[in-house]
């Protein structure tokens, strides 16, 4: 009997527990959100805590780097000689992938040479960015904020969300579409 009161009693509270978080409608009960205006500002504010942590990596390492409008950070270590990728051409890169850690999370030894076509939007702005302002042959790093990488999902295998990436890349080939 006390059993049966028991069991009777911890099924009433989480009834009620259930059912006080619902409006008078029956929905979970409104909280406040943030408007437009507050979701820009907080964006605001993580992007300046981003670009913060990328210019203290860069400072430990004693890069000197440009930077574009975008926020992508660049340091082209060897000019290349070749061409330089226009839109639609196929780029085939040498690269190591980085965490701001140091964290490798892809690279070409271990996942194969990469080949992207420049402008697609299957590959992360910022490295098309970078990819597309260097000439076959070159050697250069993009440290880029996590807006021109991954984003707010990562990838979803070996990078999280909002991470910031450090690429090492090397510009092989770049091919014409249409000279294929």
């Amino acid at each position: 009997m006390k059993r049966a009161l028991l069991i009777a009693v911890i099924f009433a509270l989480i009834l009620a527990a259930a059912f006080s978080c619902r409006g008078k409608s029956g929905e979970v009960a409104d909280l406040p959100q943030p408007g437009p205006e507050q979701l820009a500002d907080i964006n605001r504010q993580l992007v300046i805590k981003e670009s913060a942590r990328i210019d203290a990596y860069i400072e430990r390492r004693g890069m000197d780097v440009e930077t574009s409008g975008s926020g992508l950070r660049w340091l082209i270590r060897e000019e290349g000689s070749g061409r330089t990728p226009g839109l639609n051409d196929i780029v085939t890169l040498e690269y190591e992938c980085f965490l701001l850690d140091g964290t490798l999370c892809y690279s070409s030894e271990d996942d194969g040479i990469l080949e992207i076509r420049a402008g697609a939007t299957d590959i992360p702005a910022g490295l098309d960015e970078g990819v597309r302002m260097l000439k076959e042959g070159a050697v250069a790093h993009f440290i880029m904020p996590s807006y021109l990488a991954y984003g707010l999902t990562g990838d979803r295998k070996r990078i999280p969300a909002r991470a910031p990436l450090h690429y090492r890349v090397r510009v092989v080939s770049v091919k014409n579409i249409h000279s294929r």
